[in-house]
């Protein structure tokens, strides 16, 4: 019998078991948490003796990703079938087989779970989210309904779009749709009813805005849709209109790493922090070898296929990724997660040298370090106080008692790997081939064939050629308006926030608005009034001409430095998605309450 979920506990869902020949019937509750097995097993919740029942047919489990309870985003309830002889189907779908893939079918309010011949479980979740659609959302998912379905089952949401759930329908698998809408990712562009004014005009501002909102959400949807890697989340196909992206990403049956830890008493031991690792580098060595950072990797940012040992694990979220210069091979601009960020990303504020790839493994260092003793290592109070290098000295146990203490129980090559990794001048710090060779990996050998056995297990559903073709597809209600405002739009360059890619919730963190330039405003001034400048010394005897041709004191004048106006500055140009750091610290225990609070 699964454990008891503790007293006070209230349901997230209740199944109905009826047997349909001998109209008995049971109602189980499902609690946040806690599984529900059911088979021919004595021990199952739901024992149900009979020759077509395999002794553990099915399970019903839940993934938590909010631990405060979110009344319009319950916790996701799925069916797994546990490779039963007869199978178990969903709405009329044989949701697995024997020898199969291990996948979680997400249950929505309604689902009816047959175990035949006899028996049928209604499923109810009456908190579940569902909203409506405007007309010409409805025209796009009927342009291609017959390739893949949309329901009205909202998974998540953010201010610039939402995440629903939706079937490829030639393979009935589900899949998680991302809807986003461009307008909103760029700030949406009002009617222009008024002249450019001398301070810079709103109008002017949100229409740039619009543009690059759009150019920016679609380089990571361009990046995506060019990788093709079993540990990298896989963008089966995009759809777009003019106003809206419609993005079609795997479904993560098993929550992500987050959950999964949390899941699993908040710590792994060796063996299984070795084969998400493992996993992840080889996710970090094939964007590296494509001249690609990812700059957030994190828990949250960590998908697993199933919540059992041996899922695949699939690195998500790639709004801050990016291409690295081609000449110099570095980035500049100063962004990820603090707790998670490189010494050299945070140290690129001030700094004209940006930094490499390299920033990648640091963060797989903290994740891992996560991973094997479930602490962050620095409380999220002392980040303000402490500098990257006291920050690196916590994590490599120089000048803390508790690190040192919490470290004595990992294995000498667990500690080397996070040693070779917590490096913090980057240049000695291992890249991503590196790590693959590490002897945390590859000593003794009969682990090392252990974990290369593990890892062909894992990825042996894994299909390469699952999306061949182009990825991206324009909708009919799709026209290209960018040339149309390159041709009415003054040229300049311009500071971008970044888009988010968060596998299902929080698609708005990375874009934030920002004000104009100052010297895109004084352009604009002069340009438009005839205006000229004087220099500051005169500033408080300058006259210009009124309307009846007197001349007055000038009541208008902005200052702007020279090196500011004519681009004159010795700062390195960000790489157009310069952004703050987002200010969610580490804390003692995984907490995804606190950490969410402070994104």
């Amino acid at each position: 019998m699964a454990e008891q979920p503790p007293s006070g506990d209230d349901p997230i869902a209740l199944l109905e078991a009826i047997n349909e020949e001998t109209g008995r019937k049971q109602e189980i509750s499902i609690f946040p948490g806690y599984e529900i097995r059911i088979g021919r097993d004595d021990n199952c919740d739901l024992s149900i003796p009979e020759v077509h029942i395999s002794k553990q047919h099915c399970r019903i489990y839940s993934i938590i990703y909010e631990r405060v309870a979110n009344p319009q985003f319950p916790p996701l309830v799925y069916c797994e079938d546990l490779e039963s002889s007869n199978g178990t189907y969903v709405n009329g779908v044989r949701i697995g087989t024997i020898g199969g893939e291990c996948r979680g079918y997400l249950l929505s309010d309604g689902d009816i779970i047959h175990i035949r011949p006899n028996w049928k479980l209604s499923f109810s979740q009456l908190n579940e989210t569902v909203i409506s659609r405007e007309r010409t959302e409805l025209n796009d998912l009927q342009h291609f309904h017959d390739r893949f379905d949309v329901t009205d089952r909202l998974l998540g949401t953010g201010q610039f779009g939402s995440v629903y759930l939706a079937k490829e329908v030639a393979t009935s698998r589900q899949m998680a749709c991302k809807i986003v809408k461009l307008d909103l990712a760029g700030g949406q562009k009002p009617a222009k009813t008024k002249p450019y004014s001398n301070t810079g005009d709103e109008w002017q501002t949100q229409a740039l805005r619009a543009k690059d909102g759009r150019e920016i959400v679609m380089r990571e949807v361009k990046i995506l849709s060019r990788l093709k890697h079993p540990h990298i989340i896989n963008l089966k196909k995009a759809f777009r209109s003019s106003n809206t992206l419609y993005l079609f990403t795997e479904l993560a049956s098993g929550g992500d790493l987050f959950s999964y830890l949390d899941s699993h008493g908040g710590v792994l031991q060796d063996w299984q922090s070795r084969v998400i690792s493992f996993q992840i580098v080889l996710a970090i060595e094939y964007l590296h070898s494509n001249n690609i950072a990812h700059r957030d990797i994190k828990p949250e940012n960590i998908l697993i296929s199933q919540t059992g040992f041996g899922g695949r694990v699939m690195l998500t979220d790639f709004g801050f990724a990016n291409s690295v210069n081609e000449k110099t091979g570095r980035l500049m601009s100063a962004v990820g997660t603090e707790g998670y960020v490189a010494p050299e990303v945070k140290a690129a504020e001030r700094s004209t040298e940006g930094y490499k790839m390299s920033a990648d493994l640091w963060s797989l260092g903290v994740l891992t370090a996560c991973l094997l003793t479930g602490q962050s290592l620095i409380p999220r109070e002392d980040l303000s106080q402490l500098t990257q290098v006291d920050i690196a000295d916590r994590f490599l146990g120089i000048s803390d008692s508790y690190t040192r203490e919490d470290w004595s129980d990992l294995s000498s090559t667990a500690q080397l790997y996070l040693r070779r990794l917590l490096v913090l001048d980057p240049e000695k710090r291992m890249t991503a081939k590196e790590a693959l060779q590490h002897p945390w990996f590859r000593t003794p050998s009969s682990e090392a064939s252990l974990l290369q056995e593990r890892y062909h297990r894992i990825i042996r559903f894994w299909n390469k050629s699952a999306n061949e073709g182009d990825v991206i597809e324009n909708l009919p209600s799709y026209t290209d308006t960018t040339q149309a405002e390159d041709r009415s739009q003054p040229k300049f360059r311009r500071k971008f926030h970044d888009a988010s890619s968060s596998p299902y919730f929080g698609l708005d963190r990375h874009l934030h608005k920002r004000t104009s330039p100052k010297r895109q405003a004084i352009l604009e001034m002069l340009h438009e009034s005839g205006s000229h400048f004087i220099s500051s010394q005169h500033a408080h005897k300058a006259r210009v001409p009124n309307a009846e041709g007197l001349n007055m004191p000038a009541a208008n004048i902005v200052t702007v430095d020279a090196s500011d106006l004519f681009g004159t500055s010795s700062q390195a140009e960000p790489d157009r998605d310069e952004v703050d750091l987002i200010p969610t610290g580490p804390y003692h225990s995984l907490d995804r309450t606190s950490h969410n609070n402070m994104n």
